[in-house]
């Protein structure tokens, strides 16, 4: 476990959190608990502010609610000087029991009901991002209702969409969140809005995927959509002053993320802008961002009691002296399973024989030393051997597959009792069972 911002094991070898002992937190309000570090959500906030800034143009940052919303974090917020972003009635309504700014609200949703924007109108927020067409007409109808205008963005999809270290261009028409930058009557969408009496545009919404771990993928994207806004200048005379690049910047979950600093990567955004300023003089005001799990991601802690204590699966031969170290320090005895690679993966209708050798899931039951393995599990003192756990595929759509494994699993056991002497008492084929999602999906009924 990767502990970040003030917390660590004190001298009593308990979680600490902000100096205040988690068992202490428990005794006092019970499990499951949330219990969020403060300072370090206010240290990250602040390095933010200092990287997202420019002097050619005007900088936003507008805290995601998404990512975890309460009325103290609302007032975090608004110490901050941060915007907020909602996308629901009951976030705007926390929002605004809170006594925060309405005219720093941001209001987001691919699909939002008459009553959310009714709502958001009547509080008169900030802005709303018009996610399709049809929210166009919806939102007009409730300005001309309640006689008000209502400043909008009008949220697009580049065509990247971006993941880790991976990231793909597409044509973003078959995306459910925003209007293509591809779609050929995005021009009559943008005028439409750009003359309506009931809109004020104030520019363009994208978000271009989660956890994202290079500053890359956002310029890719700011690269499309300010050559499009070059484009509604010379061609339709309007000028876009705002871009709002949205969150995804990646945090660290396991050992295998390795997101970039997120100060280093904000820099990297406003150089990048800096250039396309540069570039085009369309008269471009402000570049936005929401960063949500990026601010309270590693801020956050949930605490559980445990109810109780079954199987463990080993998945690997370290695990194996792990577990025995814990059990020797607690005095403990653990039942396990091991986790075994029989040859099969499955999918669908397809299955392939392999080694197992070079699956990340159990070890292979060709590997040679695992005689050796399983004699050490049974003989030890701390773990109490019951038996095989596998795994062999999802979206498995014929039992046969299940049945192959379990033959390469039972002429195991058959050998295990005949040359060691152990008697294998379970085995626990795992999941993996199909289910119908699609026309061309047709799993037999699971009975």
């Amino acid at each position: 476990m990767k502990l970040f911002g003030t917390s660590k094991v004190n001298e009593n070898g308990n979680l600490e959190i902000g100096g205040v002992d988690t068992v202490s937190l428990v005794a006092e309000h019970s499990t499951p608990l949330y219990v969020m570090d403060q300072t370090l959500i206010e240290e990250t906030i602040d390095s933010m502010k200092v990287a997202f800034k420019s002097e050619r143009f005007e900088t936003q940052i507008a805290y995601a609610g998404k990512a975890f919303l309460t009325m103290a974090m609302v007032k975090i917020v608004d110490e901050k000087g941060l915007d907020l972003d909602v996308v629901s009635e009951g976030e705007l309504y926390t929002a605004y029991k809170a006594g925060f700014p309405m005219n720093r609200v941001h209001m987001h949703g691919n699909n939002k009901t008459t009553r959310e924007l009714e709502m958001a109108i009547e509080l008169g927020i900030k802005e709303i991002v018009i996610d399709n067409e049809d929210e166009i007409i919806k939102i007009e109808n409730i300005c001309r209702k309640k006689n008000k205008k209502q400043a909008v963005l009008l949220r697009i999809d580049p065509g990247i969409e971006a993941h880790t270290h991976q990231y793909i261009k597409t044509s973003g028409l078959t995306s459910k969140f925003g209007i293509s930058l591809f779609q050929k009557n995005l021009f009559d969408i943008v005028k439409r809005i750009n003359d309506s009496e009931f809109f004020e545009f104030k520019g363009f919404h994208t978000h271009i995927g989660s956890q994202i771990f290079q500053s890359a993928f956002f310029m890719f994207a700011l690269d499309e959509i300010f050559k499009y806004l070059d484009k509604l200048k010379k061609e339709l005379g309007i000028i876009v002053e705002t871009v709002n690049m949205g969150g995804g910047f990646g945090v660290y979950y396991t050992e295998e993320d390795d997101p970039a600093p997120i100060d280093e990567v904000l820099k990297e955004v406003i150089t990048y802008t800096e250039a396309m300023e540069i570039k085009y003089r369309i008269g471009f005001k402000t570049l936005c961002i929401e960063p949500g799990r990026s601010i309270v991601g590693n801020a956050g802690t949930t605490i559980y009691s445990v109810g109780g204590i079954k199987e463990t699966v080993i998945d690997n031969e370290d695990e194996i002296a792990k577990i025995e170290d814990i059990c020797r320090e607690k005095g403990k005895k653990q039942a396990v399973l091991l986790r075994i690679d029989p040859g099969i993966e499955a999918h669908t209708h397809q299955y392939i024989k392999t080694s197992g050798l070079t699956s990340k899931f159990g070890i292979s039951l060709f590997q040679k030393n695992l005689f050796d393995i399983v004699k050490r599990i049974n003989d030890s003192e701390f773990l109490e051997f019951k038996g095989f756990h596998t795994h062999i595929g999802s979206q498995i759509f014929q039992s046969a597959f299940f049945m192959f494994a379990l033959d390469e699993i039972f002429k195991y056991l058959d050998r295990l009792k005949k040359e060691l002497g152990i008697i294998v008492e379970t085995v626990n084929m795992g999941g993996g069972f199909g289910v119908y999602y699609t026309e061309e999906d047709d799993p037999a009924p699971i009975d």
